[in-house]
């Protein structure tokens, strides 16, 4: 009965006595038989505890179900008592780990505070030179889909360098993730940061040895074309002379565009990294790696 089994689960997870395949039939029985009520009572205060646990066999598993815990997670929960358990595991030496803790900010970032935020963006500077190339390429994926999540200023820092450091990277896959990046966030942009600093860096990459990263690049490169050519028949009108209505539908449609984008933006694998076969050049990229990144 459910009486006795979810205490003696929550007991056994909390108290050492099982282990972290405890989680699943937890989490299934809590979300089946519980009311929210009961789940906040009953199941929270164990999960959030085990989130301060250092052994890798809990530590994995509880970032891999990190999506489902999301909705009974407070805001607060988050970011005064489970974030800083997480983000730990940006430093870990292990590689499975690092990439686990990058991939759990797009479930954690609408909830994150600016601080919090902010130490995220710092991490993934670092984590944008790491050895491992999925890493990197993960990195920068993840940085292009919680960009909705920064304020406009954090924004305003952040993204072009990224972006612009990734298109450097060694490994094909990262240099597309970047030109996938600058594509699924060109509405955060101004004019003159598009005309000047994206299609700079864009530009280039339609030379890319790869096939795949020079197609993704010559997309990109219409895509801000488009935004400038909207940007130029706007130029010396005054302010109130431009059709809202039409200004209004250039925007959806460059925010139709960039979702379009962000929605084919999927996670590179550690079996597909090494299928492309990446290199191991963290020494090359922190040589050559151009742009301030995403530090602060």
């Amino acid at each position: 009965p459910l009486p006795q089994v979810l205490p003696a689960l929550t007991n056994a997870l909390e108290y050492g006595g099982a282990s972290a395949k405890a989680l699943e039939p937890l989490l299934r029985i809590a979300k089946d038989g519980l009311s929210e009520e009961d789940m906040q009572s009953q199941v929270v205060p164990t999960v959030v505890k085990l989130f301060a646990n250092t052994d890798r066999s809990m530590r994995i598993p509880l970032l891999q179900t990190l999506p489902a815990l999301m909705e009974h997670l407070s805001a607060r929960v988050i970011n005064e008592t489970v974030f800083g358990h997480v983000s730990l595991g940006f430093a870990d030496t292990s590689p499975v780990l690092r990439e686990l803790t990058v991939k759990s900010m797009v479930a954690l970032a609408p909830k994150l505070s600016r601080g919090n935020m902010g130490q995220v963006m710092r991490a993934f500077a670092k984590l944008q030179l790491d050895e491992e190339a999925a890493i990197r390429t993960n990195t920068t994926i993840c940085l292009g889909k919680i960009a909705v999540h920064l304020d406009a200023s954090e924004r305003e820092r952040v993204l072009i360098p990224a972006f612009t450091r990734s298109l450097k990277d060694p490994f094909p896959p990262g240099r597309n993730a970047g030109l996938l990046s600058f594509s699924a966030t060109q509405q955060y942009y101004k004019p003159i940061d598009a005309a000047t600093r994206v299609l700079a860096a864009v530009a280039p990459m339609v030379l890319d040895p790869e096939r795949e990263v020079r197609e993704t690049a010559l997309g990109c490169l219409r895509a801000y074309m488009l935004k400038l050519e909207q940007a130029s028949a706007a130029v010396g009108k005054p302010p109130g002379e431009a059709s809202s209505a039409d200004a209004d539908a250039a925007d959806d449609a460059v925010s139709k565009a960039a979702d379009t984008v962000l929605k084919s933006m999927n996670w590179l694998t550690s079996a597909a990294a090494k299928a492309v076969g990446a290199p191991q050049q963290s020494a090359a990229l922190t040589a050559g790696g151009g742009g301030g990144g995403g530090g602060g």
